[in-house]
């Protein structure tokens, strides 16, 4: 008899539990990292590091311009004692829903796809296991902070530039 009223009440409690929950679409209960979906023009423009390098007395210049609908070209270069230093080229491209991030340097380039993006925040991932690993752009105020992280030489390091846009 205890038996029985035992699984009764396990059959209640299962029935009203189940009568009060809520049935979701699967896809909307995993946690995946929204991305950009509008554009860039947070970025265009001349981006000069605020804190420069003193020691170096250098100063670090990123400049951004729009070319089309997502897509992005870009430089960085230093300058140091009024002389411009060698300029790397830099290209941001949609594809598919995700924005890439390339870095050409001579005939060397990286790509780095992107892993976080919101208004006003950009994050991508380098495709070769090689420093930096991520780079980061986060816009506050006008205050653009870049930042170039990963593991060198077995270290962890963060190389940030906090700009000011000119």
């Amino acid at each position: 008899m205890l038996n029985k009223l035992f699984t009764l009440t396990f059959l209640l409690l299962l029935f009203f539990s189940c009568k009060n929950a809520k049935v979701t679409d699967e896809s909307v209960n995993v946690k995946e990292e929204k991305l950009i979906t509008t554009n860039l023009d947070w970025l265009v423009g001349t981006w000069i590091d605020s804190t420069s390098f003193k020691i170096l007395n250098q100063t670090y210049v990123e400049v951004w311009r729009a070319i089309e609908k997502d897509s992005y070209k870009g430089m960085k270069y230093s300058i140091k004692g009024g002389n411009n230093g060698d300029t790397t080229n830099l290209k941001i491209d949609k594809s598919e829903g995700k924005f890439y991030y390339t870095i050409v340097e001579g005939n060397e380039s990286s790509i780095f796809i992107q892993t976080k993006g919101a208004s006003s925040e950009l994050e991508f991932a380098n495709t070769k296991d090689e420093f930096p690993y991520n780079i980061n752009y986060l816009n506050v105020n006008n205050k653009l902070t870049i930042t170039a992280s990963g593991n060198l030489n077995g270290e962890q390091r963060a190389i940030k530039f906090n700009t000011l846009k000119k």
